[in-house]
């Protein structure tokens, strides 16, 4: 999965469909979005440049802030996108007979390959510092944001349906939880020395265990 890429308007959804100018306007703040997101990926978040992000992408500094008020809201947009994906990945799981094992390990991997691709970049601290002030002044959480939380939930409620799984928790408690221990054991990766799949297949079966179901 790549950051940069050369179709820019097409990269995002949001884009298609639009007038000319809105689509002109569209590709510009896609432009700025790929060229903020390569310095950040280069020079890091806090040493990010507004002005190099600006030549990047062949626009002047005023035009960055008219599509983004700060590098935070470019931040924010990246982990609603990566989130996105992951959404989408796990949706194309519907209706495919798959396990609620094979569901949360293939929810891992992704969220693993997103810690992964950011965190040379210290991007994955950023967004958890992002999340936690968001918290502290009770900002609301974007539609993306519960997105994976709810599509999870969706899986969880049709294991329980099929009487999977203990009947006391609520499938959204359980998703919560889940996701909960995913995100964290992910930043603990770098202390692992060099455990992280082993830490993961043990983080599943606790995960699974706990939600009632049996060893496969």
């Amino acid at each position: 999965m790549t950051f940069v890429n050369d179709n820019n308007v097409m990269s995002n959804p949001a884009a298609q469909s639009l007038s000319r100018r809105e689509r002109q306007r569209a590709d510009t703040r896609e432009r700025i979005f790929q060229a903020a997101v390569a310095e950040f990926l280069r020079a890091g978040y806090a040493e990010a440049q507004i002005e190099r992000i600006a030549e990047a992408a062949g626009v002047v500094r005023g035009t960055f802030y008219f599509h983004f008020p700060s590098k935070e809201h470019v931040l924010r947009e990246l982990m609603e996108r990566r989130q996105a994906e992951i959404v989408q990945e796990m949706r194309s799981l519907r209706g495919s007979g798959a396990s609620l094992r094979e569901v949360l390990a293939r929810l891992v991997e992704a969220i693993t390959q997103v810690h992964t691709d950011l965190e040379a970049s210290s991007l994955v601290r950023e967004i958890m510092m992002m999340f936690v002030r968001a918290r502290v002044e009770e900002a609301e959480p974007t539609e993306r944001e519960l997105g994976l939380l709810e599509e999870l939930t969706h899986h969880v409620a049709e294991a329980a349906a099929r009487g999977e799984l203990r009947r006391d928790v609520e499938p959204d408690r359980m998703a919560a939880i889940v996701l909960t221990s995913v995100f964290g054991l992910n930043l603990a990766r770098r202390k692992l020395e060099g455990q992280g799949l082993a830490e993961f297949d043990l983080l599943l079966d606790l995960l699974l265990e706990g939600m009632g179901v049996k060893p496969a």
